[in-house]
């Protein structure tokens, strides 16, 4: 450590010497009313606060080719859905993440995704929204266009109007519960065996995805 001239309190730090806080954070709204994770300390002070239209997608390779190509606008919100736990078994989301986060025109572009993240992870990136699309969750009803808002600090994470103009929490709603209506599941990924059984039966990832 001296080589480098770090100090040990640079890594551990001293109990009177802490922020009092930890390094993730919930956040909940009318995408993730179970709950959604996104690792703040990661997280940019110009992105803590940003909102941006949604770009859609319903497979990550699909997203990472649009990143690839330059198919997402910068200042969008990449909605990257069915990789929950019943959807996928909720692998991590890496390559898109990265591909997104080196990319300097996608500066202030953001991800959410009921997929998951590991502790490598950096930029807006939220995952774990719960409940996830594959369920029916309100992230399968999110549509291109959609004006989504990311709060971090005010812990929210919600849809703020529609391709066309702006609209208040009781139009959002509504708006959602018609595109609810009209929604159907996919197929299963796995149609037998194990992997059927817990695409059928994992709780979502905010409860720990486990079997029911």
């Amino acid at each position: 450590m001296a080589n480098y001239r770090i100090k040990r309190e640079d890594v551990i730090r001293r109990v009177d010497n802490n922020k009092g806080f930890g390094s993730i954070a919930v956040l909940k709204g009318n995408i993730a009313p179970e709950g959604a994770v996104v690792k703040f300390s990661a997280v940019g002070d110009d992105m803590l606060i940003h909102e941006g239209p949604a770009k859609v997608f319903d497979r990550e390779e699909t997203a990472l080719d649009a990143i690839m190509n330059g198919s997402v606008d910068p200042g969008s919100v990449i909605v990257l859905r069915y990789e929950g736990p019943r959807g996928s078994g909720m692998p991590e989301i890496l390559a898109t993440t990265e591909a997104l986060v080196t990319n300097p025109k996608l500066a202030h572009t953001a991800i959410i995704t009921d997929g998951r993240f590991s502790g490598a992870t950096r930029g807006p990136c939220i995952g774990h929204v719960s409940p996830e699309a594959v369920a029916g969750g309100p992230i399968a009803l999110v549509e291109d266009g959609d004006i989504l808002s990311i709060d971090i600090p005010a812990r929210s994470l919600n849809i703020v109007g529609n391709a066309q103009r702006r609209m208040d929490a009781a139009e959002v709603q509504s708006l959602l519960a018609k595109r609810k209506a009209d929604w159907k599941a996919p197929s299963l990924m796995h149609p037998r065996g194990v992997l059927k059984r817990y695409a059928n039966q994992a709780v979502s990832a905010i409860k720990g995805a486990y079997l029911e």
